[in-house]
């Protein structure tokens, strides 16, 4: 999966799934961009979130919204109650991190949008918003692990 505003760039795709194919013996692995060349405060404020991530949700997760991801068949058919928003990149990450799923990194630049708007991150109130959208989210998936685990 990947933006559809052509922020990431196409042959980067081709580059994830070109890895992701060399893992011929691993049923299930992910390969997901990690972005490089970007400013002090975006490099900031994706390390805070991956931090506040991370230690909430007991997994190491990091730059959660780099893409492309890609990931395999295996992995697709273990997941539950799949995010039909921009959640669904912290969950496929978060499934992956529990199911101690192999996640491999390719480094991508990240480029300006050639179409549409933000939808929570261009701005700082778009920033503001995308991490009150995000902490809910994570709230919510910890009590349904707990939830699930401790019951």
């Amino acid at each position: 999966m990947t933006h559809a505003d052509l922020q990431t760039d196409l042959l980067d795709t081709i580059k994830a799934f070109e890895l992701l194919k060399t893992k011929k013996y691993a049923d299930m692995n992910i390969v997901k961009g990690k972005r490089i060349n970007r400013n002090f405060f975006d490099n900031l404020f994706t390390f805070g979130m991956s931090m506040v991530s991370s230690i909430t949700l007991g997994a190491k997760l990091d730059d959660i919204n780099a893409q492309p991801k890609l990931f395999t068949k295996k992995f697709y058919e273990t997941l539950q109650n799949i995010p039909k928003d921009f959640s669904l990149d912290l969950y496929l990450l978060y499934e992956a991190r529990k199911k101690s799923v192999n996640i491999d990194y390719i480094d991508v630049d990240f480029h300006k949008r050639r179409y549409g708007v933000s939808k929570g991150g261009g701005t700082i109130f778009g920033k503001f918003k995308l991490v009150i959208r995000t902490f809910k989210y994570i709230i919510n998936l910890k009590k349904e692990y707990d939830r699930n685990n401790y019951s």
